[in-house]
């Protein structure tokens, strides 16, 4: 394995606490993609505390370490915490402590890995030595804190751990060494992360505190999940003195108000102000600074229009996204022309905030552009191109034209050459493409090999996907649905693609081989044919639709034995069998629906063993023989089938007792996956559907003591009440009534039968007549309701 070097701190001879600090910056350019860092550390010479720190651009990552001895396969030993994240950014540290050091010396392993995106990061290890405590002109600025910022009785976490700093008197509780608080080397604090649970008993400074700003070495602010109940101006004036204070971390900390310049200070790169209660417009110094780079504002009630931009402003970023008001965006107006102008600006993030008007011309160095869904309208500009934008999102608006005819249109011949310094090929460039859920039309322009993700999903384009996409080695993500698009899909695709989403087009011949990494396949409503795919690409779907087309022959063993199939769907094709069904055999599937084809054969009681399988529909197919093996293979212990139709088949015999194993009898609520779009099919939550087959004996008894606990539920007197349904009838069906007349023979009470009376079910009488199951005579429904 090839291990990432760390200045100092990664050479064989070990860690020592001379050493303060140690960084160095990266990429990860591939999904999965990770660095591996190597730490020797060495018991005579343990004596600090160990602190990392991530952040990233672009992307984000997942950091964890692992102690030494333990295996790199297993769970990391600890996992970063998150102090800041976004879709394009994120901070994460890990603290280990001095006493773990020296109680487990070896070989500490850290990973870096990439989890979304291409991020950028900077990896900072600081080595705090035991010597270092707290400096005493910092705990007297600390006790004015705790003064100002927790009320009497306060208890909560961040008023206790600034308590014990302010009397420790050892390393184990002195502030320096705890979570991600930093102290320079003698003491002083610069990074001071103090973040509450937004609850009543977190800080609470309405006037603020004049002893944040007296820290003399202070650089960084985090009082995210605070209460503070201080409105901006105060904050400001108080943090003015502060003259080194680079980030400050306002998030969700129970501000209000409206926006103000007096927060805006010289020092400041980052400012934070995220999920408060803010209002009013934005001033133009938040647009027009001239020293801070990164401005996040998503999630408050501002208003607009938007202010102008300059070219000298120095913001590299602007987040603004969900400004509501009232249930509505509450931001509204559109683009300022002057965007253009603000040549620094690199990443925009203004989406669900009520924009509308056109899209104008954007700065050259844009890399970061999302203001989906809003209600920006017209057609895709003709303006000057976006050179190297990484990500461009414009869904969900309703732009109109003909993408091929804008330059907004990914091409990797329109990108600015990168840097020598690039930490990503060029061809990455432009990368994450989505104007989905638009009124584009018109046919399918070239597809570049540099995308990585591309959706163009609920528009009108027309055309054909290229025949050939193995060069698009980039590309995991290729979302169509939804559209116009026709003929076959390519032949050979893309190498690496993890996601295709083509339903809803009009799409035919057959599906290719798939790719070996692929994850997520929907094919559905269109005019495939031929067989399913087969393979090892097939086999490693965790999520396959191929719903509404016109496959033949059998369902492949890649689905039946699937390791990690959790979604199929292969309903309304013209299957007529399952390969291998006899040794079905999917541990983590939950949703199973080869409803409506031509499907022989008998329910494999395999299908009973499967433990999360929660929705089964093999209904409107010709399978046979009894339900016998099926029931007694159920268990009281695994309640699988919420949703179980079988109807419309040739089953014969009658409803086995065991039955009443399924999760559709269970009082427990049922939680579907979001993708199960379960609300879509008219399915209620729990069904148990056996109609129209050919099954007789004696009427089901469970039935009535299973569903007793409905009427706790006070369920309405209609069909499916509840959100459950039953159906036994129909078809050939022969259920015999049970006697009325001796308890002692399982007779029906009345609160069974008004509970039965809601479901329509009904049975057979000796005299060969159907009845459906009504109230008994002179008994009132409300009686029972």
């Amino acid at each position: 394995m090839d291990f990432q070097q760390l200045g100092d701190c990664t050479k064989d001879t070990g860690l020592s606490p001379a050493v303060d600090f140690c960084s160095t910056q990266s990429a990860l350019t591939k999904p999965g993609q990770a660095h591996w860092y190597r730490f020797n550390v060495l018991e005579a010479n343990s004596a600090f505390t160990l602190h990392f720190l991530v952040r990233t651009q672009n992307g984000r990552v997942r950091m964890g370490l692992w102690f030494p001895g333990q295996a790199m396969d297993s769970e990391p030993s600890v996992s970063a915490d998150v102090l800041l994240s976004s879709s394009f950014a994120q901070e994460q540290y890990i603290t280990i402590p001095a006493q773990q050091l020296f109680h487990s010396p070896g070989i500490y392993m850290l990973q870096v890995m990439n989890e979304y995106g291409a991020p950028q990061y900077s990896l900072r290890a600081d080595l705090t030595p035991s010597t270092t405590l707290l400096a005493a002109e910092d705990r007297k600025h600390l006790q004015t804190i705790i003064n100002d910022c927790c009320p009497n009785g306060s208890f909560s976490m961040v008023c206790h751990m600034l308590t014990q700093a302010v009397a420790a008197e050892s390393m184990d509780t002195d502030l320096c060494h705890q979570s991600a608080v930093q102290c320079d080397s003698k003491g002083h604090i610069t990074d001071l992360v103090l973040q509450g649970a937004n609850s009543e008993s977190d800080l609470t400074c309405p006037k603020f505190s004049a002893g944040f700003a007296a820290l003399p070495k202070l650089t960084r602010l985090d009082l995210a999940g605070a209460n503070l109940g201080a409105d901006l101006p105060t904050i400001g004036k108080a943090l003015a003195p502060a003259t080194q204070l680079k980030w400050l971390v306002l998030r969700t900390a129970g501000l209000q108000g409206e926006l103000s310049c007096d927060i805006i200070l010289p020092s400041l790169q980052l400012l934070s102000l995220t999920r408060n209660r803010l209002t009013g417009s934005i001033p133009e110094c938040f647009t027009q600074p001239k020293g801070l780079l990164h401005l996040y504002l998503s999630d408050n009630a501002l208003s607009g229009p938007l202010p102008d931009f300059s070219a000298d402003s120095s913001l590299q970023l602007l987040f603004a996204r969900d400004q509501f008001r009232d249930g509505k965006p509450s931001l509204g107006g559109s683009l300022p022309a002057s965007l253009a102008a603000a040549k620094n600006l690199q990443y925009l993030q203004l989406s669900n905030t009520g924009l509308t008007g056109g899209i104008g011309e954007l700065p050259a160095g844009m890399k970061y552009f999302n203001l989906s869904a809003n209600a920006l309208d017209g057609p895709l500009p003709a303006t000057p191109p976006i050179h190297c934008c990484a990500y461009f999102n414009l869904s969900a608006n309703a732009l109109e034209g003909r993408p091929g005819r804008s330059p907004y249109w990914p091409r990797t011949s329109t990108c600015l050459p990168m840097p020598s310094r690039a930490p990503y090929p060029p061809s990455l460039l432009a990368s994450y493409f989505n104007l989905s859920a638009n009124a584009l039309e018109g046919p399918l322009p070239a597809l570049p090999t540099g995308l990585v993700s591309l959706d163009f999903s609920l528009n009108s384009i027309l055309g054909r996907l290229p025949d050939d996409m193995s060069a698009h080695a980039h590309l995991v993500d290729l979302q169509a649905f939804a559209n116009k698009l026709q003929g076959p899909l390519p032949a050979k695709l893309p190498p690496n693609l993890v996601q295709l989403a083509v339903a809803a087009n009009e799409l035919d011949g057959e599906v290719p081989a798939l790719p070996r990494g692929m994850k997520y396949l929907s094919v559905a409503q269109n005019k495939f044919e031929g067989a399913l795919p087969d393979g090892p690409g097939a086999a490693g779907l965790w999520f396959a639709d191929f719903s509404s087309n016109k496959f033949t022959g059998k369902i492949p063993s890649a689905f039946s034995q699937s390791e990690g199939l959790v979604y199929l769907n292969v309903s309304r094709n013209q299957l007529d069998g399952i390969e291998a069904a006899g040794a079905w055999s999917t541990p983590v599937l939950v949703t199973l629906d080869i409803s409506n084809n031509n499907i022989a054969g008998h329910i494999v009681p395999e299908l009973a063993q499967q433990p999360f399988l929660a929705y089964i529909n093999l209904s409107s197919n010709k399978l046979a023989g009894n339900l016998k093996p099926f029931a007694a293979a159920l268990t009281a212990d695994t309640r699988i089938g919420a949703v179980f139709d079988v109807s419309d088949n040739q089953l014969t015999g009658d409803i086995s007792e065991g039955m009443m194993y399924l999760a559709a009898f269970s009082t427990a609520p049922t939680a579907f996956p979001s993708w199960n779009e379960l609300d879509t099919t008219g399915y209620p939550v729990k069904v148990f559907n056996v109609a129209r087959n050919n099954l007789d004996g004696p009427f089901p008894s469970f039935l009535s003591t299973a569903l007793v606990g409905l009427v706790a539920q006070h369920c309405s007197d209609t069909p499916g009440s509840c959100n459950m349904y039953v159906a036994i009838n129909g078809g050939n069906n022969k259920l015999y009534c049970p006697a009325k007349a001796d308890p002692a023979t399982k007779a029906l009470l009345p609160e069974d039968y008004s509970l039965l009376a809601r479901q329509n079910v009904g049975c057979v009488a000796k005299d060969g007549v159907t009845y459906e199951i009504s109230m008994p005579h002179g008994v009132a429904a409300e009686t029972y309701s």
